[in-house]
């Protein structure tokens, strides 16, 4: 009998050693894995905000810092007798689909900074700041018409500012997202000029 038994029922239990997954550690198991993987997605979320913060300062920086130069050279250009220059501050003047933000008179003849969406022959619309110069070649810029013309993109700035120093309180700034300098103009020492600009709010920048 004892032999019959051994035969046909000794295995008839899980082998020693060996046992499937109970439901509490089945539940734990998944829960260790919805956390990780919760981990996962908010480490990449994470890096992705921080690339994408990134970029938007790096572009800030390029276009500011072209945006600057380029202000610093319109300036220059009409620091010279007869000039006069006019900076619009908070009150841009709108033409069309321009924004003013300065005006030169020189001889009956005005030039312009100002911004607005331009479309080259190939491409695609962009944000620029547009400078307007007289067609002679020591100056910046292509020659359109009876102009020369330089353009600086800026979709990354949110706002771009030119300010006469005598109704405009110039204060530093350590502001990452904002850039503030001033233009002196020697010809007239007493004529000198402020420039704010901002960095576009997250999603603003195209």
């Amino acid at each position: 009998m004892n032999n019959i038994y051994s035969k046909y029922f000794h295995n008839s239990g899980p082998p020693r050693g060996k046992r499937g997954f109970t439901l509490i550690e089945l539940v734990i198991t998944i829960v260790l894995f919805a956390l990780v993987a919760g981990l996962v997605i908010s480490f990449i979320t994470y890096m992705s905000n921080f690339d994408s913060q990134n970029e938007r300062m790096l572009r800030f920086i390029e276009q500011s810092q072209s945006a600057r130069e380029e202000v610093d050279f319109w300036f220059s250009a009409y620091d010279r007798q007869g000039c006069s220059v006019t900076a619009y501050g908070d009150a841009p003047q709108s033409e069309g689909t321009a924004a003013v933000l300065a005006r030169a008179s020189v001889g009956g003849r005005e030039y312009r900074i100002y911004r607005t969406m331009y479309t080259p022959a190939e491409g695609s619309a962009a944000d620029v700041l547009v400078f307007e110069y007289p067609p002679d070649g020591q100056y910046h810029g292509a020659a359109e018409g009876d102009l020369r013309v330089a353009r600086v993109e800026c979709a990354a700035l949110g706002r771009i500012a030119l300010y006469d120093m005598e109704g405009w309180t110039f204060t530093e700034t350590t502001d990452e997202n904002v850039v503030r300098f001033t233009i002196d103009m020697h010809v007239d020492p007493s004529a000198s000029y402020a420039c704010e600009i901002v960095m576009a709010a997250q999603g603003e920048a195209a």
